[in-house]
């Protein structure tokens, strides 16, 4: 009978001998994925991010726009706002765009609406309120961002005006309701508002001629 070399090496061996044998190939095993796997991470941590591909080193972080950041949560300014019953509007990021100090018809103080105009880029602003000083008034020149401007009832005088409306260039509509002290003199004013669209006076003390050279004029 013809026996194989390694049947009959294997036929020799004793029980202990063919474990012991097992134990040293799975070690040598083992230590060969060991020694791969170092290898491999080595190579990662060694790799500069030029030669890695195109689609690893084109990862980035998403990255805020500045204009898009969320603006201060200008908590004490809110709390003031909302105990004269006002209220402000916030964008998607919550950003303040928007302070409305006439909603159902409530009278804001000088205070409250000096405090308002402290939050920056403000793109609506509704006023109501006979307590409030000129010099707080034209303070709303420096909301270079509104779009929208209501008063009611407050003390504004065409004078208050010229001041304010000539740094509004985003201004689209403008509404004023029995602010009395305004006279024909505001068409000054407002025809050199660019992007004014919409325009109300409802309760106001503009005569029929006054009226009519806004209405007529080119723009």
């Amino acid at each position: 009978m013809v026996y194989n070399v390694e049947s009959c090496l294997l036929l020799n061996f004793s029980p202990l001998t063919i474990f012991q044998l097992m134990q040293k190939t799975l070690l040598i095993f083992f230590s060969s994925i060991v020694l791969f796997l170092n290898g491999c991470s080595r190579q990662t941590e060694n790799t500069p991010v030029g030669n890695l591909p195109a689609e690893t080193s084109n990862l980035s972080l998403p990255q805020h726009d500045a204009e898009t950041k969320i603006a201060p949560d200008f908590v004490s300014i809110v709390g003031q706002i909302e105990s004269s019953f006002g209220e402000v509007e916030r964008d998607k990021n919550g950003a303040i765009t928007g302070v409305n100090l006439a909603k159902e018809r409530s009278s804001v103080s000088d205070g409250v609406l000096r405090a308002s105009l402290q939050i920056p880029r403000l793109k609506k602003l509704r006023v109501a309120g006979g307590a409030i000083t000129s010099e707080t008034l034209r303070k709303i020149a420096g909301q270079k961002n509104l779009e929208e401007l209501y008063l009611q009832d407050t003390p504004i005088q065409d004078g208050d005006l010229a001041v304010i409306l000539p740094e509004l260039s985003q201004l689209q509509r403008l509404t004023l309701r029995g602010c009395n002290n305004v006279t024909d003199q505001c068409a000054e004013s407002i025809l050199v508002m660019p992007r004014l669209r919409s325009l109300a006076f409802v309760k106001m003390n503009l005569t029929r001629r006054g009226l009519e050279k806004i209405v007529e004029s080119p723009k």
